[in-house]
């Protein structure tokens, strides 16, 4: 009797679970192959068929071994390793493809995030070094700060018109130049102030993200080469192994689960067959009492010296 036959309910429902899973992957798979989708979807129908064929023809193979059907086995074991690499081929497809994308999709956005954290950056030292000049201007011009560039124009206008440009009219278009520059600078602090704002506020909006296929990577990368800081032709070859890893246990679980779940017919004893039903039976009938033998007396001496010959017996046997 198999007294692991109540657990063996679970494992089918384990088996039909993976297959479900391992389907899904190969779907997605198939719907990736082309743009067109009357080329997708045959494709993908077609993986998904084989990907369910890849999980339980194995019980056929091995019922057909138990039988020594030699035959029909080497064909279940060429269509098992048929089936079984195209279901491995869609399932470390679809799986290396939903790791790589989410690997993408971090570094875009990470690198959106480091731009606009340099764009402030940028802005803060461009506004510190138009500051610094203005500062060192003023200091060395206090006049600087109570005058304008239009007044000192006006000046240098005005003694021009009066015969040439003599050494007031020269320093005035010294100071005129000092106090142009020093607008100037004020002009482009409160642009480089505005736009420090705007950066500081939109790379508020962008927040650092961290892909968890690159996070594994790493981590399974540092305990392999004992390394804190592995390379990144570490973590690459980390992540690829990762993938093929799961693509196989994808492929190999529902076979396994399905080997558990249904017995072989060699496994199979004789507790474990379903009882025969019982054949209808009749009623004894009583038994007949034998007729009673009835005693002949022959009178005739002929007849019977005839009954006691070969003769006579053979005829009345």
């Amino acid at each position: 009797m198999d007294t692991l036959a109540p657990l063996r309910r679970y494992f089918r429902w384990a088996a039909i679970g993976a297959t479900v899973m391992s389907a899904l992957l190969t779907l997605q798979f198939g719907m990736q192959q082309s743009p067109y989708w009357m080329l997708a979807i045959p494709c993908a129908l077609f993986l998904v068929l084989c990907s369910v064929a890849s999980d339980y023809i194995a019980l056929f193979l091995r019922e057909a071994w138990a039988r020594r059907d030699l035959g029909t086995a080497g064909l279940l074991a060429a269509g098992t390793v048929f089936v079984f690499s195209l279901n491995l081929m869609s399932n470390l497809g679809s799986v290396g493809y939903q790791r790589d994308s989410a690997s993408t999709v971090a570094r875009v956005t990470n690198a959106r995030h480091d731009d606009a954290r340099d764009e402030v950056k940028e802005g803060k030292a461009s506004l510190e070094m138009w500051s610094r000049r203005l500062a060192d201007l003023e200091a060395a011009n206090a006049w600087a700060a109570t005058v304008s560039a239009d007044a000192l124009r006006a000046q240098a206008a005005a003694e021009e018109r009066k015969g040439g440009c003599g050494p007031r009219c020269l320093d005035l278009k010294r100071r005129l130049a000092i106090a142009e520059e020093t607008t100037d600078l004020r002009s482009k602090i409160e642009a480089t102030r505005r736009i420090v704002s705007t950066a500081r506020d939109k790379a508020a909006t962008k927040e650092a993200v961290v892909s968890a296929p690159d996070a594994q990577a790493k981590f399974f990368a540092s305990m392999v080469t004992i390394d804190l800081s592995p390379s990144e032709a570490a973590e690459t070859w980390t992540g690829r192994g990762m993938a093929v890893w799961l693509a196989i246990g994808l492929c190999i679980a529902p076979i396994v689960f399905s080997f558990i779940g249904w017995q072989a017919p060699s496994q199979r004893t004789e507790a474990d067959e379903p009882a025969p039903t019982p054949a209808a039976t009749t009623q004894p009938q009583p038994a007949q009492p034998a007729p009673a033998q009835t005693r002949i007396i022959i009178a005739d001496e002929a007849l019977k010296n005839w009954a006691k010959t070969d003769q006579a017996r053979a005829v009345l046997a």
